[in-house]
């Protein structure tokens, strides 16, 4: 048995930084050549590299109970 402990506030949070990053990325596509591009993809790409954090720490704390 394999108890996985992720919780429903992991996944929001998740969630959360996926649509902060995807409206970066969307200003980005709309308007490509704005000043604050790039600014927008290095914020979009700390929230990126934030998911890949957590999913990895999700990854890690899950437990294998003998069953």
């Amino acid at each position: 048995m394999v108890l996985n402990l992720v919780t429903e506030d992991a996944f929001v949070e998740l969630d959360t930084l996926r649509e902060k990053a995807e409206a970066a990325l969307d200003y980005i596509l709309d308007e490509p050549n704005c000043a604050r591009a790039q600014t927008l993809v290095y914020i979009a790409s700390d929230y990126l590299d934030e998911i890949g954090k957590m999913i990895k720490n999700m990854q890690e704390r899950r437990l294998k109970i003998p069953g």
